[in-house]
C-alpha cells in the first residue's frame, strides 16, 4: 500500500500524471498529489470519502470510470475550480445530489453514461456554463425537467440514447444554440413536438433511430439548416410529408431504414443535393416514382433492399452519376429494363439476390454494366 502511494507521489512531484488504474485497492485514500490529471479507472472503487479530493485546486481532469461507485457525497468534488473533464461512467450510480457539481464553473466534459441512473434534479447542471459535451446515454432515465439543460448555453454535444425517455417538451432544447450533436436513438419516444428543435441552428449529427415514432410533423426540420446526418432507423414511419426534409441543403448522410413506409412523395428528396448515403432498406414500398431520386447527384450509396418492389422504371437512376453501390436485393422483382443502370460511371457492386429476376441470363446481367467494366452483378 505504502509503496504504490510513495510511487505515485514521487511521479506527482515530476508532473507526471497519476496513473492508477487496474490496481486491487478497494477504496482509494487521500493523498497528497498535485497533479493535473488523475487516472482512477477500473480500481473496483466502491467509496470516494468527502475529503479525497480536497486541496487539489490545479486538477483538471478525473477519471473515476469502470468503478463500484453507487453513490457520491454531495461535497466529493467541491474546490475542483480548475476541473475541465470529469469520467465518472460504467459504475452503478443509481442518482446524484443535486448540488454534486456546484462550483465546477471551469468543466467541458462530463461522462455520466452506463449507469443506474433513474431521476436527476432539474437544477443539477446549474453553474456549468463551459459544458460542450455531456454524456448520459445507457442510464435509466424515464424523464427529464424541462429546464435541465437551460444553463448550458456552450454545450456542443448531448447524448440521452439508450434510457427511457417517453416524451420530450417542447422547450427541452431551448438555448443550445450551440448544440452540433443530438443523440437521443433507444428510446420508447412516441412523438415530437413540431417545435422542439427550434434554436438549434447548428446541429450537425441527429440521432433519433430506434424509437417508436409513428409520425413526424413537416416542419419538425425547419432551421437545421447545418445538419449534416440524420438519422431516423427502427421507428414505426408509415409515410412521410413531401416537404420534410426542406432546408437540410447540407444533409449527406440519412438513415429511414426498418420502419414501415409503403409510399415515398416524389418531391421528398427535393433539396437534398449534398446526399450521398441513402437507406431505404426494410421497408414496404411497393413502388418508386421515376423522379423521385432526381435531384440526389452526388449520391452513392443507395440501400432499397428488403422492400416489396415489382419493377422499377428505365430512368429512376438515370441522374445519379456518382453512385458507387447499389442494393436492391430481397425484393419482388421480376423484371429489370436493360438499361436501367445505363449512365452510371462510377457503379461499383449491384445486389439482386433473392428476387425472383436473380436467375438472370449472364448476357442480360452483362449488357446491365455494359457502360462501365468494372461493375460487379450479385445474383
Amino acid at each position: 500500500m505504502w509503496t504504490i502511494l510513495f510511487a505515485v507521489f514521487v511521479c506527482a512531484q515530476r508532473g507526471i500524471a497519476s496513473l492508477l488504474d487496474k490496481n486491487q485497492l478497494a477504496t482509494w485514500i487521500p493523498n497528497y498529489l498535485t497533479d493535473t490529471v488523475y487516472h482512477l479507472n477500473d480500481r473496483k472503487i466502491t467509496l470516494i470519502s468527502n475529503d479525497t479530493f480536497t486541496g487539489l485546486s490545479q486538477l483538471q481532469m478525473l477519471y473515476l470510470s469502470e468503478n463500484q461507485l453507487t453513490s457520491l457525497d454531495a461535497s466529493t468534488f467541491n474546490g475542483l475550480i480548475k476541473l475541465q473533464e470529469l469520467y465518472l461512467q460504467y459504475n452503478q450510480l443509481t442518482s446524484l445530489d443535486a448540488s454534486i457539481f456546484n462550483g465546477l464553473s471551469q468543466l467541458q466534459e462530463l461522462s455520466l453514461y452506463d449507469n443506474n441512473l433513474t431521476l436527476l434534479d432539474g437544477s443539477i447542471f446549474n453553474g456549468l456554463s463551459q459544458l460542450q459535451k455531456l454524456r448520459l446515454d445507457f442510464n435509466k432515465l424515464t424523464s427529464l425537467d424541462t429546464s435541465i439543460f437551460n444553463e448550458l448555453s456552450q454545450l456542443k454535444e448531448l447524448s440521452l440514447s439508450s434510457n427511457q425517455l417517453t416524451s420530450l417538451e417542447a422547450s427541452f432544447f431551448n438555448g443550445l444554440s450551440q448544440l452540433q450533436e443530438l443523440y437521443l436513438q433507444f428510446n420508447q419516444l412516441t412523438l415530437l413536438d413540431s417545435s422542439i428543435f427550434n434554436g438549434l441552428s447548428q446541429l450537425l449529427r441527429l440521432g433519433l433511430s430506434s424509437n417508436q415514432l409513428t409520425s413526424l410533423d413537416s416542419s419538425i426540420f425547419n432551421g437545421l439548416g447545418q445538419l449534416k446526418g440524420l438519422y431516423l432507423s427502427s421507428n414505426r414511419l408509415t409515410s412521410l410529408n413531401s416537404s420534410i426534409f426542406n432546408g437540410l441543403n447540407q444533409l449527406s448522410v440519412l438513415y429511414l431504414d426498418h420502419n414501415q413506409l409503403t409510399s415515398l412523395d416524389k418531391s421528398v428528396f427535393n433539396g437534398l443535393s449534398q446526399l450521398n448515403y441513402l437507406d431505404l432498406n426494410n421497408n414496404q414500398l411497393t413502388s418508386l416514382d421515376s423522379s423521385i431520386f432526381n435531384v440526389l447527384s452526388k449520391l452513392q450509396v443507395l440501400y432499397l433492399s428488403s422492400n416489396k418492389l415489382i419493377s422499377l422504371d428505365s430512368s429512376i437512376f438515370n441522374r445519379l452519376s456518382q453512385l458507387k453501390y447499389l442494393y436492391l436485393n430481397d425484393n419482388n422483382l421480376i423484371s429489370l429494363n436493360r438499361f436501367i443502370l445505363t449512365g452510371l460511371p462510377d457503379l461499383v457492386e449491384v445486389y439482386l439476390e433473392s428476387n425472383p429476376i436473380s436467375i438472370l441470363l449472364p448476357s442480360f446481367v452483362k449488357q446491365l454494366c455494359s457502360t462501365n467494366p468494372l461493375c460487379i452483378i450479385i445474383v
